[in-house]
């Protein structure tokens, strides 16, 4: 009898009831078979759990070792292509014995894990820092701790990409981070976010390959034949409540801010937007649940956002027009950045954050942590930090940090002193 099941780019595993691996199809370096045969993994006696990326496998066995086979494309998951075994012992993050690692999880080239503790670790290819550990090589080679701000329950991975996601089902936070290389765009999160969704599937929704799944409504019976019309797209199911995708907004430019034809005036302090309710209920979820609900503003053609920054504030109504963001300061881009995330907007969240990794810098890494203590924005405190700890001589020249208030400066210091130890002890091991 099966009781799992998983499939790669060229192979399919299934694993018994008595515990026994099977194989079929092509995973180098196992010979090739249009037949199930079966596995026998030195070492490991019984496997409880399978799941595949796409040229590699990994199992965990009912002792708790972690079994890699076949080889990424360009991270190696085996030694010399030979099947190997992972075990807590052999790496220096998994060598306590209660650190019991619980699931694993196949990105497109490289693994992540979880232990009992709801702690992820991360190994296989590591382009662009997809992987969120502290390395600089573009491939990690052990398991290695990946950072995220709280414990998690539950993890996931793309096949088709380096996307991966984790999900603390008591507090409902979805965290994603990796790299997606779709046709059209390329997304690199070398952090984990949090993104406002409820499950691990919802993380995936706009990032699936292929993007169809079974329709919900049939009914299906074993060994029924399956035809296209069986699967919907997921854009069809209204996961986000039918907001249409970037590639769908077709406005002209000259309808941002353009006052003939508007019915909504946004105020701001200065300045003022004209803006069409049509566009930002089908675009903007905040602004679709405003003009679906009992607010105040429902009531009026003018909504007050003078307590707003108002050049963030502009560039995400033209976020909303557009779907592109403009160039701003760090500053303005980490107001832009607490907007999306207040107004549910992923991408733009996801994609502030990326340019925020990149801007932050001596010059400015003090008034952002200035910002992101006010707002209690943990993600982006961390990521002061680290820059604060690289250079804090030239950052206690600059204007943000003598602006600090009594309590800013003492996080600061205290943080950075804490983080330098870290990246001292780091690079006395290396």
């Amino acid at each position: 009898k099966i009781i799992n099941a998983a499939a790669g780019s060229t192979f399919n595993l299934a694993l018994s009831s008595d515990k026994k691996l099977w194989f079929w199809g092509h995973l180098p370096p196992l010979t090739g078979s249009l037949t199930p045969i079966q596995i026998d993994v030195p070492g490991v006696d019984k496997l409880i759990y399978i799941t595949t990326g796409w040229m590699h496998a990994v199992a965990i066995s009912e002792c708790g070792k972690v079994v890699t086979l076949g080889m990424a494309e360009d991270g190696k998951l085996t030694i010399e292509k030979k099947l190997s075994v992972c075990t807590q012992n052999e790496a220096e993050e998994l060598n306590n014995a209660t650190n019991i690692i619980i699931k694993v999880a196949c990105g497109k080239n490289a693994i992540i894990a979880i232990n009992q503790l709801g702690e992820v670790y991360a190994w296989g290819s590591n382009i662009r820092g997809c992987l969120a550990v502290q390395a600089n090589s573009n491939v990690v080679q052990t398991p290695t701790k990946v950072t995220i701000r709280e414990p998690v329950t539950d993890i996931a991975a793309s096949l088709y990409h380096q996307i991966f996601a984790a999900i603390n089902q008591q507090t409902c936070n979805v965290f994603i981070w990796g790299l997606y290389e779709g046709p059209t765009a390329v997304l690199s999160l070398s952090n984990p976010i949090s993104v406002h969704c409820y499950t691990l599937f919802e993380a995936f929704c706009d990032l699936a390959t292929p993007t169809a799944i079974r329709a919900q409504d049939d009914d299906f019976q074993d060994g029924d034949n399956l035809t296209d019309a069986d699967f919907v797209s997921v854009v069809d199911l209204d996961l986000r409540n039918n907001f249409k995708s970037l590639a769908d907004r077709k406005i002209p430019l000259e309808m941002f801010n353009n006052k003939e034809m508007s019915d909504i005036t946004i105020k701001l302090n200065g300045s003022e937007i004209y803006a069409h309710k049509v566009i930002l209920n089908c675009f903007s979820p905040h602004y679709k649940n405003m003009f679906g609900g009992h607010w105040k503003e429902n009531a009026s053609s003018i909504i007050d956002m003078t307590n707003c920054n108002p050049t963030a504030y502009s560039a995400y109504i033209k976020f909303v027009y557009t779907g592109l963001m403009e160039e701003m300061d760090a500053i303005d881009m980490f107001d832009l950045y607490l907007i999306a995330k207040e107004y549910s907007e992923e991408t733009l969240a996801a994609e502030c954050l990326e340019n925020l990794i990149q801007a932050i810098c001596v010059d400015n890494v003090a008034s952002l942590f200035s910002s992101a203590w006010k707002n209690k924005c943990l993600e982006i405190q961390e990521m002061c930090i680290k820059e604060g700890a690289k250079n804090l001589y030239d950052v206690m020249l600059t204007p943000g940090f003598t602006s600090f208030t009594t309590e800013e400066w003492q996080a600061f210091c205290q943080l950075t002193a804490k983080e330098r130890k870290a990246q001292e002890a780091v690079n006395k091991s290396q």
